[in-house]
């Protein structure tokens, strides 16, 4: 037990440091990012019933492992509540304040919310421990049966071929998107992912512009002068930061229910006449409150945006991606974001193919087209197909593909659950593994024997992945697979070694009790 619950510990650990991004802020000490970043009492409120509920069931077996540790298992109940609780937390509070210095969110709702589950596991666990692992052993019993844990192997693959390796077509549409989110110029709502630069004019459309409308806005330039001159036609929010001072820029796209944006730090700006506003320090312009104008209908009726901006980067090491224009909550959510990565342009659109995040797939160059002058960024989305434009000339375009079942599920609950999911498929395919060994072959073969059942199953998965839906090789998800399958294997052998000892001492049982109703009789025989 004592090692499965290092193994779990280990997981959690790795799953709460995911995707290893880190930060490079070698100014910043530990103070200012714990200040800057942290998240108190202040983000309960803005916490999603997702974020409460994933990390209380995610620390629920935490708290099941915990108590069935042999020095705690031998503790007074109220004790191993509290050590199983105090663990949690620690732990908890570690792993968030480590990712101070990743591309993560922490928050002391995490912490609370992992205390919560943790409790919870061990409350229930002290309450049901014994009776679940008769129940299970009971059933596992069962499955020593040959033709049976055959029949349930085949059965999970066949299933998770169909969940892993299959793709399947979804609606492209925006559908899933967010009218909670804010409408961001220069950074994330998270404030780490901080552009720096000129910018003289944004636009947003709720339709694709075509090439020719494409070349006309960019001849039009990025001054006053060529406003004018631009396509109006579907044009939502536009910016053209003319206003030279305050604290606010102005909606000027003459639609009802302007989004107006306010800037964080003015000291952090400079206004340019007769339009455009400098970054100078990291900061954000953003809406006061959710930018329902670009998600009440406007865009899910016709499946299209275009997404223009005229910008010149303050240099070309800017990354993360520096968001220039983005639609978002933080790193893992947004609509759509417009960023900077080093040379290239990066752009990321939800829709229930691409995920929450926008990135199955992202589009963004490769040959590093932008340069420190002024110039003119588009990106277009028009019926699963995205294309990217400076200066009126395309440089880059995906199309969305289908999708397997899980790839989906991973896009609508976000990044940052793609690994949770994945072990939560693969689980019951070790432990069936094991089980349908079990019963061909002694207990120290039939490991091995299932281990390389179960990593061959999935290697044909992925094969067939590759084969039909297109998708790249990913030696992580290879790990995350590999690391879930052994410890299923584990658990799956602590509960046959169980159930083989409560079989013997159920025999012993019913020994001892032929026993004695043989003896009552010889003494009534003898009465």
């Amino acid at each position: 037990m004592l090692l499965l619950f290092a193994m779990y510990v280990a997981y959690l650990v790795i799953f709460g440091f995911a995707p290893f991004k880190p930060i490079i802020e070698t100014s910043a000490s530990f103070t200012e990012l714990y200040e800057r970043r942290f998240e108190g009492t202040a983000g309960i409120t803005a916490a999603s019933n997702w974020d409460i509920w994933t990390n209380i069931v995610l620390f629920i077996p935490y708290g099941i492992l915990f108590i069935g540790i042999p020095a705690v298992s031998a503790q007074p109940w109220w004790a191993k509540i509290l050590l199983a609780g105090g663990s949690a937390g620690l732990l908890s509070f570690t792993v968030e304040v480590g990712q101070l210095w990743l591309r993560r969110a922490p928050s002391v709702v995490d912490v609370v919310c992992n205390t919560t589950g943790t409790l919870a596991g061990a409350i229930g666990g002290i309450a049901t421990y014994r009776r679940l692992l008769r129940r299970v052993e009971q059933v596992s019993q069962a499955f020593r049966l040959r033709s049976t844990s055959a029949a349930l192997l085949g059965g999970y693959v066949l299933a998770l071929s169909l969940v892993l390796a299959l793709p399947m077509p979804l609606s492209a549409d925006f559908i899933n998107w967010n009218a909670k989110l804010h409408l961001l110029i220069g950074n994330e709502g998270t404030l780490d992912r901080p552009w720096l630069g000129e910018i003289y004019l944004v636009a947003i459309y709720n339709r694709a512009l075509n090439d020719e409308e494409v070349y006309t806005n960019f001849t039009a330039g990025p001054s006053l002068s060529g406003i004018p001159n631009r396509v109006r036609q579907g044009l939502v929010v536009l910016y053209d930061f003319s206003e030279g001072e305050g604290l606010r820029v102005h909606d000027r796209a003459g639609a009802e229910d302007p989004v107006d944006l306010r800037i964080h730090d003015p000291d952090h700006v400079r206004w340019l006449s007769p339009n455009g506003l400098v970054v100078e320090k990291e900061t954000v312009l953003a809406s006061q409150g959710p930018a329902r104008k670009l998600s009440a209908g406007r865009f899910s009726a016709h499946s299209e945006l275009t997404v223009e901006v005229w910008v010149a980067p303050a240099d070309l090491s800017q990354g993360g991606p520096a968001r220039i224009l983005s639609y978002s909550k933080d790193p893992y959510h947004r609509n759509f974001t417009l960023a900077q990565q080093g040379g290239d342009i990066v752009f990321r659109l939800r829709t229930p193919v691409s995920g929450l995040n926008g990135m199955h797939p992202e589009l963004r160059t490769r040959d590093q087209p932008l340069a420190q002058g002024v110039q003119h960024l588009l990106a277009r989305y028009h019926d699963g197909a995205e294309v990217l434009y400076r200066d009126g000339v395309e440089q880059a375009a995906v199309a969305l593909r289908p999708v397997a079942p899980i790839e989906m599920i991973q896009g609508v609950l976000g990044q940052e659950f793609q690994w949770p999911v994945l072990s939560v498929v693969m689980f019951p395919l070790g432990f069936l593994s094991y089980l349908f060994c079990y019963a061909r072959y002694p207990p120290a073969q039939a490991i091995w024997f299932a281990l390389l059942t179960a990593l061959a199953a999935y290697a044909c998965m992925t094969a067939v992945n590759l084969l039909t839906a297109r998708t790249p090789f990913d030696p992580f998800s290879l790990l995350v697979s590999a690391g879930t399958v052994i410890i299923s294997i584990l658990i799956a052998v602590r509960f046959t070694k169980i159930n083989g000892l409560l079989c013997q001492c159920s025999c012993a049982e019913l020994a001892r009790e032929r026993d004695a109703s043989q003896e009552i009789d010889v003494r009534i025989s003898m009465s």
